[in-house]
């Protein structure tokens, strides 16, 4: 029978596990709390007083199969360990079969009584450090929403302060786009008054422009015939005193050029521009009419041929060679070939015509500065002919336009 109880609290485990409870207490003591550390010591005891219970049940049984003590009773004298008022119920009875069950089930009462205020310790405890936790949880919660509200009502400050800068700045925009359409409007008014204006004044621009050419080229035309009317004077004054001095000389009748008060009481459908009744007078001049083949004035003058040879042959080397690379000039601009051709034939036009009355112009300068020694006996036409063609090449322009 002890042998039995032995062999049961062998199977049962019991001091190895109160072995791995000590240990685990001794490992987690500093990270516990007292009442932790507290219901874990007061566990390891009831589970070390069970298995003592055992132990003292094995202890009668043994007593009571032994001859000698087996009149004995298992009194608490012969254990003075075991003098605790917690564990004296188990010691002080005899150990008869129904004083063991009475003492088991006041143990298992106790242990009972004891697991449930064990159980009820570590609710409480895990309801105090969940109370804790919450309260502090709170704490900071309400802490966040302290901060939370004064930062609200600060980004409501700053809210409002920022709508009323923007209903300002929405009227100060309204005002200066109100500024800016009335700026724009009576822009657009000095605008159209002014494309109106444009639009009026234009043609008397341009009509300004053309009359303002017409005027230069009067101009031009009033000095030229000056300068004609006041060499034809100086050569009449100097013919008529030529005359009055050598009366008893021959003297040779020249038709007289025609008069532009001629000419104009000439019946006309209108009446002649300037440079009409100077191509009139030019045409019926002297020089040109009853003129012997040996004067320099006449077309069959071999100074003359030769000056008309040059001329043709410039115009020929014009034709043939500068106006291939003109054509090519203008043909990176246009590919129109008529109409460049057309340029080149106004562009020559124009150049023999302001060669010619370059050399007209030079040619009344010439006359008035032969008109100052000229004494006869040919025309002063003649002389300054003469002089032309002593003193200047064929025909070269620059040096007497020069």
């Amino acid at each position: 029978m002890a042998r039995y109880g032995i062999g049961r609290l062998m199977d049962s485990q019991e001091i190895p596990s109160m072995q791995r409870k000590l240990e685990n207490l001794y490992d987690t003591y500093n990270y516990n709390s007292n009442l932790t550390n507290y219901l874990k010591c007061s566990e390891i005891i009831e589970q070390n007083a069970g298995v003592q219970r055992k132990l003292v049940g094995s202890l009668c049984d043994i007593s009571s199969e032994s001859p000698i003590y087996s009149a004995t009773r298992c009194y608490p004298y012969r254990y003075p360990y075991y003098y605790s008022s917690y564990y004296y119920p188990y010691y002080y009875y005899p150990y008869t079969a129904a004083a063991s069950a009475a003492a088991a089930a006041a143990s298992a009462a106790l242990t009972t009584e004891a697991a449930l205020n064990t159980t009820i310790a570590r609710k409480n405890a895990e309801i105090s450090d969940l109370s804790y936790k919450y309260e502090r949880e709170l704490d900071d919660l309400e802490s966040d929403l302290n901060c939370a509200k004064i930062n609200n009502r600060q980004l409501k400050t700053e809210l409002s302060d920022t709508k009323g800068e923007l209903i300002s700045e929405r009227a100060r925009s309204a005002s200066r786009n109100l500024s800016n359409q009335a700026d724009i409007a009576a822009l657009k008014a000095k605008l159209s008054r002014a494309e109106l204006k444009l639009c009026t004044l234009e043609p008397k621009a341009v009509l300004a422009q053309q009359l303002e050419r017409e005027i230069s080229d009067l101009k031009d035309e009033i000095r030229r015939v000056k300068c004609d009317n006041t060499v034809l004077a100086e050569h009449n004054e100097f013919q008529a005193e030529l005359i009055r001095s050598r009366a008893a000389s021959p003297i040779c009748y020249w038709p007289r050029p025609v008069s532009p008060i001629y000419i104009r009481s000439r019946p006309c459908s209108r009446a002649a521009s300037p440079c009409r009744l100077r191509a009139l007078s030019r045409s019926v001049s002297p020089c040109r009419v009853g003129l012997p083949s040996d004067s320099p004035l006449s077309p069959n003058h071999c100074t003359q041929v030769i000056r008309q040879d040059s001329l043709t042959a410039r115009f020929n080397d014009l034709y043939t060679i500068d106006r291939l690379s003109a054509m090519d000039t203008l043909r990176t601009f246009s590919d129109d070939y008529e109409n460049n051709q057309r340029i080149l034939f106004a562009a020559v036009q124009e150049a023999f015509s302001v060669a010619k009355r370059l050399f007209a112009e030079w040619k009344i300068r010439v006359r008035s500065t032969v008109a100052l020694t000229h004494l006869g006996p040919e025309t002063l036409e003649e002389a300054v002919q003469n002089y032309i063609n002593r003193n200047i090449d064929l025909y070269d322009l620059p040096v007497m336009t020069s």
